[in-house]
């Protein structure tokens, strides 16, 4: 058999990527400002000394075919956002303007809560007992020394029973007892005969009275009138 021959490995050419590929690793107002701080002056630094420092320290930056156009926009924008400056100008020097840090917001202090102080209670004296005035007892009212004035029912009765052993009396002898014995009660009114004919009239309806022989008969005093006058 014939020798094999040899297989001579070529090495695989590996493409290098080109690193001008124009894209800045600052934005353009970060490279403006750059260069703006390094060419200090107090009246401002050119356009055209702006884009010089750019291009010789940033050179992938300032080969780009748009950089007089993003420079430009750069500008106007960092001008309307008050970062930049252009005192003469759009075509004059141009400036960084230096803003003053915001200060640090100041840590709020906690103010502690003094401990509130414990309430007093106030101690409620005691109520001193208070003093019930004695009434002082009021005079007992003498007791009437006369009694009650009877009632003509009453005064018929007690003379009926007075006359007579209380076996009956007539009309005539009641009444004259009765101006004899109740002179001050019945001198006080003027219509003895009606009111005394009326009340005998309601007794023997009542059934205290009785008149066996008829209203122009005797009277006589039944149980019951004797219990209404306590006999």
């Amino acid at each position: 058999m014939a020798p094999k021959k040899a297989t001579k490995t070529t090495s695989k050419k590996v493409a290098k990527s080109s690193s001008a590929s124009g894209a800045p690793s600052k934005s353009y107002k970060e490279l403006i400002t750059e260069a703006a701080q390094a060419l200090k002056s107090r009246k401002g630094v050119s356009r055209p000394a702006l884009k010089k420092y750019i291009k010789d320290n940033h050179p992938s930056v300032g080969a780009s075919a748009s950089f007089d156009h993003y420079f430009n926009a750069a500008i106007k924008k960092g001008v309307d956002a008050g970062d930049f400056e252009q005192p003469k100008g759009p075509s004059g020097a141009l400036k960084v303007v230096k803003k003053a840090a915001s200060p640090a917001p100041a840590a709020k202090k906690v103010a502690k809560k003094a401990a509130a102080a414990p309430k007093k209670v106030a101690k409620k004296t005691a109520a001193a007992p208070k003093k019930v005035a004695k009434k002082a007892a009021a005079p007992k009212k003498a007791a009437a020394s006369s009694s009650a004035a009877p009632t003509y029912k009453e005064m018929i009765i007690k003379s009926i029973l007075s006359i007579n052993n209380g076996k009956g009396s007539s009309r005539l002898a009641v009444k004259k007892h009765m101006k004899g014995e109740y002179a001050k009660k019945i001198s006080s009114t003027k219509n003895f005969d009606h009111l005394f004919n009326s009340t005998i009239k309601k007794a023997v309806e009542s059934g205290d009275l009785a008149q066996p022989k008829g209203p122009s008969g005797i009277i006589k005093v039944l149980k019951k009138g004797k219990t209404a006058v306590g006999a």
